[in-house]
């Protein structure tokens, strides 16, 4: 997406190897770089470098991030001379039809607007395709305006194609909620999202509680069978760390931040999280595994096993 909207402006583009968060500063001077990508976890790596005292010394102005970290947007703003943050919301099937216009405050949260010249959307009950209230969480479904601006179905998948486009409105299995003013909110992709005694849990609420934490430099929160109570989950957080950390530490960085609720029953610390070639964590396989020896139980005494990370092949 960066490459194509840099060949219509006619601009320069800068592509690195690969991402390095403690360079990243230095590297956005040498290039005198305008506007930059921030992807997934992109943002809390740079956030959790040691501040520098030249760190808003550079041309930067306007950071493209997906999702933004809105609990450290404020400070990431300031300390980095940054005037705008922007996000959109979207598929490789759909392109983008919500996004956030350039200059304007987003409510805390919101991902952005309707692109309303070129998509119609919708939030519906996943059941029934009935639109939702504003306010209540509902499945995301997009139409396009103009041909040629959507995918066409997928290769040799009709079956797929005919679902994914069932009553001609590209449904997306994404859960987001609309406020008064037209903003939307993504809650979790509802294969993710999680029921705990009677409550439904966002995955991507926790993560992004766990993920203000120094401690924590990545994480992927699941439901792991309740065992006794058939058909619920229990949470579990999935942890890379930034440093040591007792478990009781993030069982107490989670009061207050998320609902009593939704704070992981189980912690597990892994030295990296498996994903897919487009960065997408493999949380099917984290359920696969489940609990393991070395994960610690919030309800057994004193948490429960060892700190030591494992590997995740």
């Amino acid at each position: 997406m960066a490459a194509y909207l840099t060949l219509i402006a006619g601009a320069r583009l800068v592509v690195r190897p690969r991402f390095s968060a403690s360079r990243w500063v230095d590297q956005l001077r040498a290039s005198g770089v305008t506007v930059t990508n921030l992807i997934g976890v992109m943002m809390d790596f740079i956030w959790k470098q040691e501040p520098r005292p030249d760190d808003a010394d550079n041309r930067l102005r306007s950071v493209f991030a997906a999702p933004t970290a809105g609990s450290i947007l404020a400070g990431f703003r300031e300390r980095y001379g940054i005037d705008a943050f922007v996000e959109v919301f979207g598929l490789t099937e759909t392109s983008a039809p919500i996004l956030s216009p350039y200059g304007e405050e987003r409510p805390a949260g919101a991902a952005g607007l309707q692109a309303a010249d070129w998509f119609d959307i919708r939030l519906v009950d996943p059941d029934t395709d009935v639109e939702v209230p504003v306010g209540e969480i509902g499945e995301l479904v997009v139409r396009p305006k103009h041909p040629w601006t959507c995918s066409m179905g997928y290769y040799g998948m009709p079956e797929r194609t005919v679902d994914a486009w069932r009553n001609l409105w590209f449904h997306t299995g994404d859960a987001l909620r609309k406020d008064a003013d037209g903003w939307y909110y993504f809650v979790d992709r509802y294969k993710d999202a999680l029921r705990r005694r009677g409550e439904n849990i966002s995955s991507y609420e926790i993560e992004q509680a766990l993920l203000g934490w120094d401690a924590v430099l990545e994480c992927a929160v699941i439901g792991v069978a309740a065992g006794v109570e058939a058909g619920e989950d229990e949470v579990m957080a999935v942890v890379v760390a930034a440093r040591d950390f007792d478990p009781a530490e993030l069982w107490e960085w989670c009061a207050g931040r998320v609902p009593a609720f939704a704070v992981p029953r189980f912690v597990r610390v892994v030295d990296r999280l498996p994903k897919t070639p487009s960065e997408r964590v493999r949380k099917a396989l984290l359920r696969t595994e489940g609990v393991t020896p070395g994960t610690h139980d919030r309800l057994a005494p004193h948490g429960a096993a060892s700190l030591t990370a494992e590997r995740i092949a």
